[in-house]
């Protein structure tokens, strides 16, 4: 590119516009701001100077494409590794299912593998036998020529029904003659691989009887050069030579004696099987496999302060779907993949609940708390079965008791509300950070101040139990000049039903407790952000989701405030949720997963 400026002699170009990509000197400026009207334009020493000075990434163009580009690139790989554990997870789902039905193919075919093999093992002793009796016939033959049958016995007329290929009366000349050609024929003629029993059974198929097979496989399997096991045998005079053949042939067949043994006993009844299946079944076995494994679109439901979105984390995109007020729902927000709907409780409206569809993210009912206190910041849990359980909370509107200690639920069928019971005296409303189900108890989340930890409680909502009892307690390392309330509303909590687990994020370090087991341990998870910073004194929801077995995720909804962010539990990798900022309010906002 050229350093002087065409339109203006001797100056040198330094100014570029972004916008269109011109480069232009000085005096190109006094016109650019009518062509280039709008446009972002810059000198190239300013841009320097902005770049070697470590300027606010904000007004630095470079800089900030940079941290721009870095953020989607975190994303992408977020997104890539979980897009490959995922392919990964449904190779590995396919292979136990192709697994089992190799398994099960060897355990039908093992007994008729073992039969076959005894049927197999049968057709070779056969038919050795078969070509051990033809050679010895056949050396017999050949020495009809020095053979004077008549001074073998005079008296006794030797009548043979047994058809051998060249059975002919040969002269000297013509056996000679024929020696000839067959050792030739032999070596011309394709070897047959005798080893294959699929090629013995076709041959021994095609033929009807075994003349007609041993006339078409004169020149191959019954030659006289391919068939001399009893070669060894020969020597002395014509008679010792055949008494040896005979004597050698019955030790090992041991199949002349006066008790014949039948060598087919076993061949003629190995095939008493039959094959019966149902097509029913093979399509529903085909639905059941089809049912076993389902790819969802996992989307993100969250509230804010003057809208709701959907966060679809396929694509990365944000779409603002309502417009009623989330604030004061943290925990209020009910969803579940048996359910048709997703349910808020109170909230800004202290008095209202919301029944949203998961179909079309619509508002499909507005309903009032009857029969018992509504307020902010109520704790819901849904049972797993009929109810929901709506668990303290906050009414200003009651100047008394303004924190509510109630335990009241919800009928998903009648939409009724229900007093249930109450909490603990040594549960403060107000200190409740976390209420969720496992395995038909409802878990309460405390915090201790004394303890500088946290205590569980749970009673049994499907048993009717409504007295809580003290499950555990547990201990956050802190100081002791530190101050609890800061600690609590630093802390972030969620739940994982798959494996019983309560994690719960607080400064660098994740704490997992299992509330089966009562295990509990913690593990380094640095984040250099605000997200753990110590002005943090609002609620934000924290979403927990597990895409199988081996892979988790944790969400945390800071919108315009903290950002939104996800956490890898397997690879303890923190990265942003989406790519492009989040404009809206949303602490003290609830949230949830939904599938589609």
């Amino acid at each position: 590119m050229e350093i002087f400026c065409s339109t203006h002699v001797n100056q040198r170009l330094q100014y570029i516009c972004f916008d269109c990509n011109f480069v232009g000197c000085l005096e190109c400026m006094e016109g650019w701001q009518m062509k280039h009207k709008g446009h972002c334009f810059q000198s190239v020493s300013t841009i320097m100077k902005e770049i070697v000075l470590d300027a606010d990434p904000n007004s630095n163009k470079f800089i900030s494409r940079m941290n721009h580009l870095w953020k989607s690139l975190k994303v992408a790989t977020h997104s890539y590794e979980s897009l490959t554990k995922i392919n990964s997870d449904i190779s590995d789902h396919f292979r136990a299912l192709h697994d089992y039905l190799i398994l099960e193919e060897s355990r039908i075919r093992l007994p008729i593998n073992n039969d076959l093999a005894i049927v197999k093992q049968d057709i070779d002793n056969q038919f050795q036998e078969l070509k051990s009796l033809q050679t010895l016939i056949n050396k017999c033959l050949e020495t009809r020529t020095s053979i004077n049958i008549n001074n073998i016995n005079n008296e006794e007329k030797v009548e043979s029904d047994v058809e051998s290929v060249g059975s002919e009366s040969l002269s000297d000349e013509e056996v000679e003659h024929e020696d000839n050609y067959d050792y030739k024929s032999y070596n011309s003629k394709p070897i047959i691989d005798l080893s294959d029993m699929e090629t013995l059974v076709s041959l021994i198929e095609k033929s009807d009887s075994h003349s007609e097979f041993m006339k078409t496989h004169k020149d191959s399997i019954f030659s006289r050069y391919g068939t001399d096991e009893y070669e060894n045998e020969l020597g002395g005079t014509l008679e010792e030579s055949i008494l040896n053949l005979i004597h050698h042939f019955n030790s090992k067949y041991n199949s002349l004696g006066g008790k014949v043994i039948n060598s087919n006993s076993n061949s003629q009844v190995k095939c008493n099987f039959t094959i019966k299946t149902n097509s029913k079944n093979i399509e529903e076995a085909k639905y059941n496999i089809q049912k076993s494994i389902h790819l969802h679109s996992i989307s993100i439901y969250t509230l804010g302060h003057n809208e709701s979105s959907l966060f679809n984390l396929a694509d990365g995109s944000r779409k603002s779907i309502e417009t009623f007020k989330g604030v004061h729902t943290t925990n209020s927000i009910v969803s579940d993949p048996s359910l048709d709907h997703i349910y808020v409780f109170g909230g800004f409206e202290l008095k209202s609940y919301k029944m949203i569809s998961t179909k079309t993210m619509e508002v499909e009912h507005f309903g009032v708390i009857e029969d018992v206190d509504g307020g902010e910041d109520i704790f819901a849990c849904y049972d797993g079965f009929e109810y929901i359980y709506l668990i303290g909370g906050y009414n200003y509107k009651n100047k008394k008791t303004p924190n509510q200690t109630r335990i009241d639920r919800f009928n998903i069928a009648t939409r009724k509300f229900e007093n249930y019971s109450t909490l603990h005296y040594q549960i403060a409303p107000n200190t409740i950070k976390k209420v969720f189900q496992s395995n038909g108890h409802i878990y309460i989340v405390n915090g201790c101040y004394n303890a500088r930890g946290y205590s569980i409680w749970r009673f049994n909502a499907i048993a009717g139990e409504k007295q809580l009892t003290l499950w555990q307690k547990f201990s956050l390392c802190i100081s002791n000049s530190y101050h609890i309330p800061i600690m609590m509303s630093q802390s972030f909590l969620c739940f994982d039903a798959f494996t019983e687990t309560l994690y719960l994020f607080y400064k660098n370090y994740l704490y997992r407790i299992n509330v089966r087991t009562k295990d509990n341990y913690r593990t380094e998870c640095k984040f250099d952000h605000i997200l753990f910073s110590t002005e943090i004194k609002m609620s934000f929801s924290v979403l927990f989701n597990r895409v199988n077995s081996n892979q988790a995720n944790i969400f945390i909804l800071g919108g315009k405030t903290l950002g939104n962010h996800v956490y890898s539990v397997e690879s303890n990798k923190w990265s942003p949720l989406l790519e492009n900022k989040d404009n809206c309010q949303r602490e003290m906002c609830g949230a949830c997963i939904i599938s589609n």
